[in-house]
Order: C-alpha cells, then sequence, then structure tokens
C-alpha cells in the first residue's frame, strides 16, 4: 500500500533542489523506512517486541549480488546475518520497491527446491514473512522454511499455484532426507498480495500460521538441533506451467524471532 507513501514524497520532491543528492537521498530512504512500519502496523499489529527479535530484514538496502544477497539488514531488529543460498536459480533484490525476487533462469524448471537461509542460533524459534504473489498465476511452491540442515531437510509452509494458473493450495510440511511429505494442504484462506507466513517449532511441535491465525499444528522429531531458517520455492517442474515465471514473487519483512 502506498497512501502514506505518496503525499509524503509529494511533500518533498518540490524541496529537492535545495538539497544535496545525498540529503535528498537519506530522505527518500527514511520515508521508505516510515511507509514499511505503518504498512505493518495496518496489516496486524506490527512488528514483535525488539527484544525478541534474532534477525530480520527488511531488504532496504538496494541491489546486492543476486547470488549471495549479502545480510539481513536488522531493519526491526536483531543482528545483521549473512544469507547462505543453495538450488538453482538467483534471488536478488528489487531496489524500486525494496523487496526480495528470485529471477527466472532454466533451472527453475527443476523439481529441486531452492533456499535462502540464515543461522540465528536457536533452534526453537518463530519465522514470518510477507509474501507478495503480485498475480496468483505466477508463483509455484514459494514460502518460508525452518530448522534447515541442507537441500534435502527442514520444514516449510509454501503458497503453490497450478501450472494452469487456476487454483491455489496451501502447503505445510517437510523434507526428510530428500523425500517431501505434507502434513497438510489446504485452499484456504484465500491467497493474496501481501498475505504474512508464519511458522513457530518449538520442540517437536510446529505451529503453521496465515496471516497470523493458526493453520495448523504439526508433531515431528526429524529435525530437532536445526539453527538454520528462511525461504524457500520450489517448481513443480512442469516447463510449460505459469508458475515457472518467478519474477511474479517476492518477499517482505522477514524476521525471526524468540517462539511467538
Amino acid at each position: 500500500m502506498t497512501t502514506w507513501r505518496i503525499p509524503f514524497k509529494r511533500a518533498w520532491d518540490w524541496r529537492s533542489a535545495e538539497l544535496s543528492p545525498e540529503a535528498a537521498q537519506k530522505l527518500d530512504r527514511d520515508f521508505e523506512y516510515i511507509e514499511k512500519a505503518l504498512n505493518s502496523l495496518q496489516s496486524g499489529g506490527g512488528a514483535p517486541n525488539q527484544a525478541s527479535f534474532y534477525t530480520s530484514d527488511a531488504f532496504t538496502r538496494g541491489a546486492p549480488s543476486a547470488i549471495t544477497l549479502g545480510s539481513t539488514d536488522a531493519f526491526w531488529g536483531g543482528s545483521a546475518l549473512a544469507w547462505s543460498v543453495v538450488g538453482t536459480g538467483t534471488w536478488g533484490i528489487s531496489s524500486t520497491v525494496n523487496q526480495l525476487e528470485r529471477a527466472w533462469d532454466s533451472g527453475d524448471f527443476a523439481t529441486s527446491w531452492k533456499l535462502a537461509t540464515v543461522d540465528v542460533g536457536f533452534v526453537n524459534v518463530s519465522v514470518s514473512a510477507t509474501l507478495i504473489p503480485k498475480t496468483q498465476n505466477t508463483i509455484n511452491g514459494a514460502g518460508i522454511c525452518v530448522r534447515f540442515t541442507d537441500i534435502s531437510n527442514f520444514y516449510y509452509l509454501t503458497l503453490y499455484v497450478d501450472g494452469a494458473g487456476t487454483g491455489f493450495t496451501w502447503r505445510f510440511g517437510k523434507v526428510v532426507a530428500g523425500v517431501d511429505t505434507f502434513f497438510v494442504t489446504m485452499s484456504s484462506p484465500p491467497a493474496a498480495d501481501g498475505v504474512r507466513l508464519k511458522l513457530t517449532v518449538v520442540g517437536s511441535t510446529i505451529t503453521a500460521y496465515i496471516n497470523d491465525i493458526p493453520f495448523y499444528v504439526a508433531t515431528d522429531t526429524n529435525h530437532s538441533v536445526q539453527t538454520k531458517h528462511g525461504l524457500c520455492h520450489k517448481n513443480d517442474g512442469s516447463a510449460g506451467a505459469a508458475g515457472t515465471h518467478l519474477l511474479g514473487v517476492r518477499w517482505d519483512d522477514f524476521w525471526v524471532t524468540a517462539p511467538t
């Protein structure tokens, strides 16, 4: 939403000639920060208490290396931690909207997972991010992951859109020794731009949330000591599927906190 940002920017645009380029750029970034904070408050009451953050990323640092992604910016709180990327394809940050996105390449036709994770040093956590499909027929298996060991072992919550772009499914599951198993799949609540995904893991209990509403609770003991958590994507492998065009999905406002 940009209902606040537009008048802010217009108010300053007429003065920009009186500012140095550096000062004008700083003001523009400050307004982007304000917009993110206001949007978060309007969409669900805001971020958790700052003291509970392990790391966070609002993707406000512009466009870094598409592969490394740099480090989290600790915008909401916590420490700046390095992103680690596994799987095919490229990740990057859109400097125009300050959101994380995946750029399409031929590797995205493969059915293997693609993940970006950070090591927070804690096993029991809540991991949350905003998913922005933009158009619902252009994403395919995008979401968040927790307790990541490697590309063959982790838990996940994703939004999957079929190859025809005619229907979507929430998928909450696990990958163990390379075998993908669903805890549950559901076609509600409806998918929309700005949907908030969250996974909370405490011991052997994993709870999935959509827009802060509990979605499903699973019990599993396969992944019990891992401290890496983050974002994930998996294509269905259909070369002609609309979902292979990953420019249609972005992530925003990622954070890892103590369990909430």
